[in-house]
Formats: structure tokens, C-alpha cells, sequence
């Protein structure tokens, strides 16, 4: 209700920061994520375009947002914050309603694996980081980027993968492991306390 999003239909959440060194490309780039939007959207498919970060090249991206043609099933946000934006992820469990998570952020890679969201990661920028089963990564493609969102939310084997997905990153449960593996470590005081040269 605060979102004003209907929930009979899937959601995407869109978020695309700036890659400094791609800042020649951030017209076609962001124009080809546009243009599969608008597609998606055609679909009676919901989606939530949130702001990119301060990154150098970010205030681009955004106009090119700001300009984007008014779809009643596109809105704007600046931030969810961490309650509504895991609160739409946590929807793919709890309510079964296709979420998925398009662009470069971090948080796709990191956070969506415990909802079993799936995630379509575009370009270069989370390149090197570990990844679940749950990512799809493609290029700057338009017609990539719309083939991709669609298999999210209507393949049901690869929503099936999504779903037993493990977050690579732990399950939010990080802390309590270390301090039981502290409170367990087995050592000699007098190793730990004498100083060692080597």
C-alpha cells in the first residue's frame, strides 16, 4: 500500500550505478536498460527504478531516468531503504509473486540469494565477486536484458534453482559463527603470548 504497487503482477527493482571508466558508454548503456524497461513494463509488469549512487557519472544516469516515458506500472524512488527493499524480495517466498532484481548493485549479488530472488546483473561492475545460482549476467543488450527478466519470472525451472539457492555470503548468521568459533579455539597460552620472530 505505501508503494502503491500491485501485487497481482511480478515486480521488477531496477538500479543501475555509474562505472567511472565506462563513462563514454553511459548514454547507449543506460538508453539499452531503458528501452527493455519500457518492453518489461508493457508486460503488466511492475517496476521500481531506485537512484544510482554519488559515483562520478551518476547525475547522467539519472536524467536519463527523470526522462524516461511515464508508464502507470513504472515508479520512482530514491531509496526503499533496507525494510521495503528486502521486504519486496522477501515476497518471492512469502506471498509467491515474481520478484526480480535487475542492474549492477552489490546488493543483487550479496543479499537476494536468501529470498530466492532471481537477479539479472548487467555489465561489468560486480565482475570478480562470487556469485549464487540465482544471477543472470549479461552485456548491455536490450533485447538480452528483456529475454532475461522474462526468464526470472516465467521459467519455472530456473525460479525452482533460484528458490534452493545458497547465499554464498552466509545467511545473516556470520557473528554468531565467529563467536563460536573464538569461544571453541583450542590454544596454549604460552604460544599465543610469547612473541615470535620469523
Amino acid at each position: 500500500k505505501t508503494l502503491k504497487i500491485n501485487l497481482n503482477n511480478p515486480i521488477v527493482i531496477f538500479t543501475l550505478h555509474s562505472i567511472p571508466i565506462e563513462e563514454q558508454k553511459f548514454h547507449v548503456n543506460i538508453k539499452n536498460c531503458l528501452k527493455a524497461l519500457k518492453k518489461i513494463a508493457k508486460n503488466n509488469i511492475n517496476i521500481i527504478i531506485t537512484n544510482p549512487n554519488s559515483d562520478r557519472g551518476g547525475d547522467k544516469i539519472l536524467n536519463k531516468i527523470k526522462r524516461i516515458k511515464k508508464f502507470k506500472n513504472i515508479k520512482f524512488f530514491n531509496s526503499l531503504g533496507r525494510y521495503y527493499y528486502h521486504g519486496i524480495f522477501s515476497l518471492v517466498k512469502k506471498k509467491k509473486i515474481p520478484v526480480v532484481c535487475v542492474g549492477n548493485s552489490s546488493s543483487g549479488i550479496k543479499e537476494t540469494a536468501i529470498f530466492g530472488c532471481p537477479v539479472v546483473n548487467i555489465g561489468k561492475r560486480q565482475n570478480g565477486r562470487l556469485r549464487s545460482d540465482n544471477i543472470i549476467d549479461v552485456d548491455y543488450n536490450y533485447l538480452k536484458i528483456y529475454k532475461s527478466v522474462m526468464k526470472c519470472i516465467y521459467d519455472k525451472n530456473f525460479k525452482k534453482k533460484c528458490l534452493k539457492s545458497k547465499n554464498v555470503y552466509g545467511g545473516g548468521d556470520t557473528a554468531k559463527k565467529i563467536v563460536n568459533f573464538l569461544e571453541n579455539l583450542k590454544l596454549k597460552r604460552e604460544k599465543i603470548l610469547i612473541k615470535k620472530f620469523i
